[in-house]
């Protein structure tokens, strides 16, 4: 999709941070969590806190870390 929104299923409209894994997903830290676009899917990420995901950073290893 061209852009992400709540009606695509991206958990909050406000984006504060954003990166790509290893396998070419895309993390969006959002102001209610975390989701992961991943084959044209928006999930959201579970056991990451509901509030805001401030950043996020992807590691060498491919793991992807968020602040919150």
């Amino acid at each position: 999709p061209a852009a992400l929104e709540p009606r695509q299923g991206l958990a909050h409209d406000s984006v504060r941070s954003i990166a790509e894994d290893a396998s070419g997903a895309i993390y969006a830290g959002t102001n209610a969590g975390l989701d992961r676009l991943r084959e044209g899917r928006v999930e959201h990420v579970r056991g990451v806190p509901d509030g805001a995901v401030l950043a996020l950073l992807a590691d060498p290893s491919g793991e992807v870390w968020a602040g919150t």
